[in-house]
């Protein structure tokens, strides 16, 4: 196989404070340090950019439309960029969830047609609109994805020997618990397998035992008031 020494960089993932002085060479050429690089498409930074930038053209182009026509546009044009890969990148931190949610706020106030400033009023907008958080639909996506792979589809992940998969009688079925290795490390607690099955865990035993996709996908999202988005054409 051969690379193109432009496109190769070194990206180091590491603890705050430790720095990486290794220099790694490809056919003796040393490759560039940077500190983010999209692979394969997402970077968490661009694609809060991209999404500010779509929503701004919708605001600036379809302000007059109705309100069906600006949430099919936002949900074709802006929330994609918000989600695209979030099982690798979910955020943890409130003040980067905060963030986040705040581009969907704006799109709610774009679709409702409402910029006044009042308490509680965007709250009330989402409610009418009955979107769910961003925050929810990233954990939606997240146990889909640990479901899949628990129940042989082509998840494209697998299941890392280190946890321990306990299997329970739930009436004439069988659902799973997981058991992460303990830790005290908050970089590990915040990754996607252990921050996952603890969330999958605490799913009612009649959403874990089921094992036909569609079925667990309609049952996560119900429990959580997620909306299916219909549109009659």
């Amino acid at each position: 196989m051969s690379f193109n020494i432009k496109k190769c960089f070194l990206l180091s993932v590491r603890k705050k404070g430790h720095q990486v002085t290794s220099q790694y060479k490809i056919n003796g050429k040393i490759l560039e340090a940077v500190e983010h690089h999209p692979y394969l498409g997402p970077t968490h930074q661009t694609n809060h950019r991209k999404a500010n930038r779509s929503l701004a053209f919708l605001r600036k182009n379809l302000s007059r439309c109705p309100e069906q026509t600006k949430e099919r546009a936002y949900v074709a044009l802006v929330r994609p960029h918000l989600e695209f890969a979030s099982a690798v990148w979910d955020l943890h931190l409130k003040k980067d969830i905060k963030e986040v949610e705040t581009i969907q706020r704006r799109a709610a106030r774009f679709v409702k047609g409402v910029y006044k400033r009042e308490d509680g009023i965007v709250t009330q907008l989402l409610n009418e609109l009955e979107w769910p958080s961003l925050e929810t639909r990233r954990k939606c996506h997240r146990m889909e994805l640990l479901h899949a792979s628990l129940n042989g589809e082509n998840s494209g992940i697998t299941i890392p020997s280190y946890l321990r998969i306990t299997l329970h009688r739930y009436n004439t079925r069988s659902h799973a618990t997981i058991v992460n290795p303990a830790t005290q490390r908050d970089t590990y607690k915040n990754t996607f397998f252990p921050r996952t099955t603890t969330e999958y865990n605490r799913l009612p035993p009649d959403i874990r035992q089921l094992k036909i996709e569609a079925s667990f996908k309609l049952a996560l999202r119900t429990h959580f008031n997620y909306r299916q988005f219909t549109y009659n054409y």
